[in-house]
């Protein structure tokens, strides 16, 4: 069996993991293994949803900042108090309340999908600040 390019990214990805065993040996215990997973779940996610986009020859410059938003909604909601349920709903609206409107904007009046998700990630900075 031949290994071609489309095998690069595996092969890095294991020399890395390696080099960095090697060089910290508690880097490959099971506990910072989970660890990293667990901090990088959220990236994850929206990387997931990212693919979709880009497949579709789209593009949304606007994740990080709404993903952003919903953190410090989340925070705020929290540091008030109220439950981590009910906190979850509410930013996952917020989420979806940005995405439609981006949606709105792109499909109904027909405005660059570049131009739409490049003003909603500054409103959302301009929001999380």
């Amino acid at each position: 069996m031949m290994i071609g390019l489309g095998h690069t990214p595996l092969i890095l990805f294991t020399l890395v993991l390696l080099a960095f065993g090697y060089l910290s040996p508690k880097f490959l215990e099971p506990g910072n293994l989970v660890n990293i997973l667990i901090q990088s779940s959220s990236i994850g996610i929206v990387a997931t949803g990212m693919t979709f986009v880009l497949l579709t020859a789209g593009i949304d410059l606007s994740v990080g900042s709404i993903m952003f938003v919903s953190a410090v909604v989340a925070g705020k909601m929290v540091l008030a108090g109220l439950p981590l349920s009910f906190a979850f709903a509410v930013i996952l609206l917020v989420g979806l309340l940005c995405g439609a409107i981006n949606a709105f904007f792109i499909t109904r009046l027909r405005v660059m999908a570049f131009i739409v998700t490049l003003a909603t990630l500054y409103i959302g900075r301009g929001f999380g600040l």
